[in-house]
């Protein structure tokens, strides 16, 4: 059986407390399999299939059903059995000869959870990365930032300092946010609630996304919500209502990127750690 099957089956017989301890040892077993998975970047709860994104359900229910049942003495599987059940620091046990091989750069006072991806060359000043989250190749994540649990980075993004990315466990079906490769988010940003910000888009400072944030698009003069197109630089800024009886603050695109820009929001090699 595979280990997805399985997890599909433990989460149908979850409540079931004679199955549960029939089971006690595969089920022990196959929860510390998905956050091995999770942890080497085998399999990300987000993952592109051509070009729409398709969400591995069953890998957040690895982490739901890791919380329920550390927390749950019927079951049979308390603290000392689920022993990683308090999900330690992923780079607890890593030598320093390890972290040079990724290449990957990281400050004092970082704190990455067992279960997150963070791939080759990605610079981690001191921030928090949740559990099941994945940060790709060449990313660099600001001081105090927040990225939230399943939440996806690109390669080559820049989050600036004071950012949250926020992360998704309930509802079990939602979206976690995706920021695509060689994006820039701006300082004191807020992206949450499944918005996807699409690759080589720039986001400024102060911005809060929301699934029901209204996205003007100045080029198109249309309105949509929570994907931010390719190639977009967005603002904050005061949106009409329907009936143009007040005003709400939402997400304005002014124009595509372009050159100035660019050279603006480029990521400084320097800091990066070469091979």
């Amino acid at each position: 059986m595979s280990l997805e099957n399985k997890i599909n089956e433990i989460w149908l017989n979850q409540d079931n407390n004679d199955y549960c301890l029939k089971n006690k040892d595969m089920i022990i077993s196959a929860i510390r399999e998905g956050f091995a998975t999770l942890d080497s970047g085998e399999h990300a709860i987000a993952e592109k299939v051509g070009e729409n994104w398709n969400i591995n359900v069953w890998l957040k229910q690895v982490l739901v059903l890791h919380i329920k049942f550390q927390n749950d003495s019927s079951k049979g599987l308390n603290d000392a059995e689920l022993s990683f059940g308090n999900i330690t620091n992923k780079f607890k046990n890593w030598t320093f000869e390890q972290i040079m091989n990724q290449r990957i750069g990281m400050a004092p006072e970082t704190s990455v959870r067992y279960g997150a991806f963070i791939n080759k060359g990605v610079i981690l000043l001191p921030s928090f990365i949740n559990v099941g989250a994945y940060i790709d190749s060449g990313t660099l994540i600001d001081s105090y930032v927040t990225i939230g649990s399943c939440a996806r980075i690109g390669r080559n993004c820049h989050i600036s300092a004071h950012t949250v990315i926020g992360g998704v466990l309930e509802p079990l079906q939602a979206n976690p946010v995706i920021i695509e490769d060689d994006c820039f988010i701006g300082a004191n940003c807020s992206i949450v609630e499944g918005v996807i910000v699409k690759q080589n888009s720039v986001i400024s400072s102060g911005l809060h996304l929301t699934a029901s944030t209204k996205i003007y698009n100045t080029l198109t003069k249309e309105i949509s919500y929570k994907v931010i197109p390719e190639n977009s630089v967005v603002v904050a800024g005061l949106i009409p209502s329907d009936k143009n009886d007040y005003q709400t603050l939402g997400a304005i695109i002014v124009k595509q990127k372009d050159a100035k820009t660019a050279s603006k929001t480029a990521i400084n090699e320097d800091v990066r750690i070469k091979e």
